[in-house]
């Protein structure tokens, strides 16, 4: 279990959140994303970050994640944590 929810900085998430928030322009796709993930900041990362690809990354069991699908971490905290380090650390 790699925890990375204990690496979360909450200014890094602030400064991600920044940056998506001028790629964020309610479009079909992403008002699509953001009937799946409900969070509108994680949605806005994630789209941020992957763009149309999102859809099938929000699916996909990652081993950052401890093999659990980045939609499966929605519904706790810790591990909302643990996706938003992902989310920061993406290359």
């Amino acid at each position: 279990m790699l925890n990375l929810e204990k690496y979360y900085h909450e200014n890094h998430w602030q400064g991600m959140l920044k940056i998506a928030n001028k790629y964020w322009e309610n479009t079909p796709e992403q008002l699509e994303l953001l009937s799946i993930i409900t969070d509108i900041e994680i949605a806005k990362v994630i789209w941020g970050r992957l763009r149309d690809n999102c859809f099938n990354w929000i699916n996909k069991p990652l081993a950052d994640l401890d093999y659990l699908r980045p939609i499966d971490c929605l519904n706790n905290e810790e591990l909302k944590k643990r996706l938003k380090t992902v989310l920061i650390r993406f290359d």
